[in-house]
């Protein structure tokens, strides 16, 4: 009965049945791949897309936290910078001097990367008013906010090899280093990449 449901001329044509079934199954499989295909296609659009940056999500769990009394913002001037490029397991460090002449604030970590300029995202960060927001009990950095222009690093050193790491130390992330001053600190990383 169901066969003659689905095909009533089968007992007429067996053959002609046949064609039909296979012909309905033969679109289906093809809609099915078109389906699949389109969200192949729309997942990888997605995925290279930005959507909400990264930042912006930083800046609002930011300011979430500041208003729960967990967040402090620390600001600073900043008139020169320079970067050492991603340093194996703790992404990029920067070296901004402060404006004060005080010292020299060291940032570091993988989340500076979400600050790098690319192709399509022109240079915000170093800047020359940075807000720095961290968090007061776990002490790690939430995000930055660039107020003043940016700018542009006056050097920007290779990463260093497992054996310039050898006895290496590097400040803490937020950390203001006071000696050596900026022009000593620039002068070195000159140094290192004058010798590679």
């Amino acid at each position: 009965m169901r066969l003659l449901l689905v095909c009533p001329w089968a007992v007429i044509n067996t053959k002609a049945c046949l064609f039909v079934l296979l012909h309905w199954w033969g679109w289906a499989l093809a809609l099915a791949f078109l389906y699949i295909g389109v969200l192949l296609v729309a997942f990888a659009v997605l995925r290279s897309s930005p959507g909400t940056p990264r930042v912006a999500v930083m800046h609002d769990i930011g300011d979430e936290l500041e208003k729960k009394g967990l967040a402090q913002s620390t600001s600073y001037g900043i008139d020169r910078a320079f970067r050492i490029a991603g340093v194996p397991d703790s992404g990029p460090h920067y070296y901004l001097r402060l404006a004060d002449g005080s010292g020299t604030l060291h940032l570091s970590g993988s989340y500076l990367c979400d600050y790098e300029p690319s192709h399509d995202t022109p240079r915000q960060f170093p800047c020359g008013e940075l807000t720095v927001r961290r968090h007061l009990e776990l002490g790690s950095t939430i995000d930055l906010i660039c107020n003043g222009a940016p700018i542009e690093p006056e050097l920007d050193a290779r990463e260093y090899t497992k054996e310039e790491l050898q006895g290496r130390h590097f400040p803490s992330d937020g950390e203001i280093v006071r000696e050596p001053d900026y022009q000593e600190l620039i002068r070195r990383e000159r140094e290192r990449a004058a010798a590679a």
